[in-house]
């Protein structure tokens, strides 16, 4: 049955509504495919917008890295400025996570939809909301915010990143390999694009598709529940200037009560909770005397009858939000991967290579998002979310993983994506250890000479030191066959060499964290890092090489002159004295082989 409609002006404002969803949706996906081609700004639009458009993610990391970001200051800030006036408008307007809701729920539910809980369990519910942003803020005080993975916008983000990108990937690859043969007779060339990756795909496809099943409970059960940034909006709205308003000729039919989304009217249409109203005029449509009304209010007193602005969030639940958030801090910083310092250092995992320029690992954890937009934008998908890798205070957080792919040259889309500054913004010489005193330092390789063709096999190999992009392999001949050496010094860790390692299963030269630089980056300083060294990685081998043939041979010299010394004392001692000399020798001489 057709519900009737009301006025005119509330279905043009309902229509008005549905366009600035669409639209905003629209740019939200525009920017999406976009920024995965082409990582720079888009028509003068960043590619994070959305992101900085959440004062939760802003207001969460600038506390838990006690510093100010202003791009989350000033669009943030007119987000707030909007919710202060006009209530939750953002929630019903220009949410992409909601609009997204919306579509799938008329797909799913349109002809079944549930029915409306009663208002006290309603209330009941409407507490997990507070509760888990009290968590995250409780948490963020304390440098600690893995909770604000729950943020729709960061949600939405990584959804696409990690769960909608990778498999819309191949697809096409699988379309266009079908389609190359007929396009190619008709002298159309296609060529498919590189395969996507996203480890976490399915954890975060389940995420989403419980959060649409939920809906077949009650509509937008995610916003109305659940939504930690709609909890955060909800304590801004106090007095919005959009009210609703019921006339003297409601019937108390209730459609207004089943047609509400947020199920925030009650008591036969006459009340409704202000600080729940998304201000999508679906009451004032589906009023059959028009009685519903959503007047700009002049002023309007405490007592006004239908306005109800009680929440939800009392002393008990905010106590308790944070006393939950403090024990789950205090549960992870328990774990090995919560030590601090050396300690976590020595227990930290090897194959935990961060991006590029980013932040001290601390000070990274408590900035990351876990949008997912440095793992959408990184052209080789390289950058990849982590599971165990860091503990469970590092889940969702961006690794690199050598194997898929390596971390190119010349790129730094990474650093310019980032929302909270967890990457830093860098150039792409700042990788480049001959071009900057600074240089930003990701891993180093290191050869496993049990697996290395040319070490254990003795037979011909030098894919590694062919794909190095910075020259940090040598290849001198040893024993009539050219043997691989990392030169540390000019090594990034970028992965090339892993990548392209022919020795299955697994790479017999693997990027570890065993040294790794991650510097501040200030540009007013730029031009005293730059300073370019132009040593090959020959040079530098045989440079090191004979280093260390001269303390060889000064270690030789010292033992022939200490040798009549050493017959005065008994013979468990001169055996003794020969055996460390050896050892120390061959022990300086392996060490340099290894530079």
């Amino acid at each position: 049955m057709r519900i009737p409609l009301g006025s005119k002006r509330a279905v043009t404002t309902r229509g008005l509504r549905r366009g600035v969803q669409l639209v905003v949706f629209g740019l939200f996906v525009y920017l999406t495919a976009m920024t995965t081609e082409n990582w720079t700004t888009v028509g003068n639009i960043p590619p994070d917008l959305f992101l900085h458009t959440s004062p939760l993610i802003g207001a969460a990391a600038m506390l838990a890295s006690r510093t100010l970001i202003d791009e989350s200051l000033i669009i943030g800030g007119i987000v707030v400025l909007l919710t202060v006036l006009f209530g939750r408008l953002y929630c019903g307007w220009f949410c992409p996570f909601g609009t997204f809701i919306d579509i799938m729920e008329r797909l799913l539910y349109r002809k079944r939809r549930p029915a409306t809980w009663p208002q006290a369990r309603s209330d009941r519910w409407r507490a997990v909301k507070y509760f888990i942003l009290a968590c995250a803020l409780g948490a963020a005080v304390l440098s600690y915010q893995p909770l604000l993975f729950l943020d729709p916008i960061s949600t939405a983000h990584r959804t696409v990143a990690i769960a909608v990108e990778p498999p819309a990937t191949t697809l096409t690859n699988e379309a266009l390999g079908e389609l190359y043969r007929p396009l190619a007779a008709r002298g159309i060339r296609v060529r498919p694009g590189e395969p996507r990756f996203g480890r976490t795909g399915l954890i975060t496809l389940s995420m989403v598709v419980g959060i649409i099943a939920l809906s077949a409970v009650q509509r937008r059960f995610w916003c109305r529940y659940l939504c930690p940034l709609g909890g955060f909006f909800a304590l801004l709205t106090w007095r919005p200037l959009i009210r609703r308003r019921v006339a003297d000729s409601c019937v108390h039919c209730r459609a207004c009560e089943r047609g509400c989304k947020m199920g925030c009217i009650y008591g036969d249409g006459d009340n409704y909770r202000s600080r729940e109203c998304i201000t999508c005029y679906e009451c004032e449509v589906c009023c059959p005397p028009k009685a519903v009304s959503f007047p700009i209010a002049r002023g309007l007193a405490e007592t006004e009858a239908g306005t109800d602005r009680q929440h939800q969030l009392t002393r008990r639940r905010v106590l308790g939000g944070l006393a939950f958030g403090a024990g789950w801090l205090a549960l992870m910083k328990a774990s090995p991967s919560g030590l601090l310092g050396p300690k976590r250092d020595r227990l930290k995992n090897p194959k935990l290579v961060r991006p590029p320029a980013s932040v001290p690992e601390d000070r990274f954890l408590d900035l990351c998002a876990r949008c997912g937009e440095c793992v959408r934008v990184c052209p080789t998908n390289t950058i990849q979310p982590a599971l165990w890798e860091a503990g469970p205070e590092g889940l969702f957080t961006p690794i690199l993983v050598a194997r898929i792919a390596e971390c190119k040259e010349s790129c730094n889309a990474c650093g310019s994506v980032c929302p909270t500054g967890a990457i830093q913004e860098f150039l792409a010489q700042d990788k480049n250890p001959r071009l900057t005193r600074n240089p930003v330092i990701v891993g180093v390789a290191t050869i496993d000479r049990s697996r290395c063709r040319p070490w254990y096999m003795d037979k011909a190999c030098s894919i590694c030191d062919e794909q190095c992009p910075y020259d940090a392999i040598a290849s001198p001949v040893i024993d009539g066959l050219k043997r691989p050496f990392v030169i540390e010094r000019f090594c990034t860790g970028c992965g090339s060499c892993e990548r392209e390692c022919p020795m299955e299963p697994g790479s017999a030269i693997i990027i570890t964290n065993r040294i790794e630089k991650r510097p501040v980056l200030d540009p007013a300083n730029r031009a005293y890092y730059d300073q370019p060294d132009t040593e090959s990685a020959d040079s530098a081998w045989r440079r090191v090489q004979g280093r260390n043939i001269l303390s060889q041979q000064a270690q030789q010299t010292e033992g022939r002159s200490a040798e009549p010394e050493a017959h005065a004392h008994s013979g468990a001692g001169h055996g003794q004295g020969r055996r460390g000399g050896g050892g120390q020798g061959l022990g300086r001489q392996r060490r340099g082989r290894e530079v």
